[in-house]
This record gives C-alpha cells, sequence and structure tokens, in this order.
C-alpha cells in the first residue's frame, strides 16, 4: 500500500514539472507573439524554472517523493534552490519541500514547534540539506529556542559545508 502511494506521489511530481514546462512554453511564445514586451529578467526566470524542472526525476528518485526536509509525502512538492545559486540549475543546490516547507525557507517564518525533524536532517551527508538545516537552526537559536542553539553546538560540518554557510 505505501508503496502505491509512493508511487502516486511520485506521478504527480512528474505532471506537476510537465504542466510547469507548458505554462513556461505558452509564456514564452505568447511572450514573442507580443512582440517581445517580455522583460528580459522575466525571460530569465522563466527559463531558469524550466531548466530546473528537467531536474524532477532526479529529485523525486533522491527524495522518494517526499519532503526532503519534513519527510511528508503530502500535497505538491517543489524544486527550490538554495543560495548562493549556481550559473545552472543543479540538484546538488537544489531541493524538492512540500508547501509548508517551501514556505519556511523562503520566507524564514518558523514554527518552532512543528521544525523538531531539524533534529535528524541537520545530520544528513547532503550538504543541501545540512546547509537548510543549519540555516534554520540558527533563526531558530536567534529566537531564543535552546533545542537548537544546542544541535548547532554539537553538530559536525564537513569543510564544505562550512564555506558554504560561510557565502
Amino acid at each position: 500500500m505505501n508503496a502505491d502511494k509512493v508511487l502516486i506521489n511520485s506521478y504527480r511530481a512528474v505532471v506537476c514539472q510537465l504542466l510547469a514546462i507548458i505554462c513556461i512554453a505558452g509564456s514564452i511564445f505568447y511572450g514573442s507573439e507580443r512582440g517581445g514586451k517580455m522583460s528580459r529578467g522575466h525571460e530569465k526566470h522563466q527559463q531558469r524554472l524550466e531548466q530546473l524542472s528537467f531536474l524532477g526525476k532526479t529529485l523525486v528518485r533522491r527524495s522518494g517523493a517526499k519532503c526532503e526536509l519534513c519527510s511528508h509525502a503530502h500535497g505538491t512538492l517543489h524544486a527550490i534552490e538554495i543560495s548562493p545559486v549556481p550559473e545552472f540549475p543543479s540538484e546538488d543546490h537544489t531541493l524538492f519541500l512540500c508547501d509548508s516547507c517551501k514556505d519556511v525557507v523562503e520566507s524564514g517564518k518558523l514554527k518552532p514547534q512543528e521544525m523538531h525533524y531539524l533534529e535528524e536532517v541537520i545530520w544528513s551527508d547532503l550538504p543541501v540539506l545540512q546547509v537548510t538545516a543549519v540555516r534554520l537552526c540558527r533563526l531558530l537559536k536567534d529566537g531564543g529556542e535552546a533545542w537548537a542553539a544546542e544541535l548547532l553546538a554539537n553538530v559536525y560540518l564537513s569543510p564544505e559545508v562550512k564555506e558554504w554557510l560561510a557565502s
């Protein structure tokens, strides 16, 4: 039964990525029909989204069609790049996140009582996941969360992760 749910969520993620590609292609086509009135910034953003959509299959495999932060397998999953972003989208700088975690990462608005999943995620061997967990724990520590401060004091960070966090 669980394998069926994972498969269904995988298909949902792929369908969402395909719909994003179709929307982007339509935007590019209709933008050029209007005499090229789309701004360069908007075009670059749309191209980046299209490039990100090609990472969908890799991210689904890596994540098991679950949010890579909280591990929930419900709802829509989004490919979110973690800064600093490279010139071209890469799965090494991208996470597959649910709506809730996407909002937390993008807005920085934390719900400390719901974020104890960071106690596991911070030990990940995926640098992009560990960087995100450390950044969120730092925000929680600054907000007075003792458990996050203790977690940060005990975590081992590879030189690669330390360099990424410093940038």
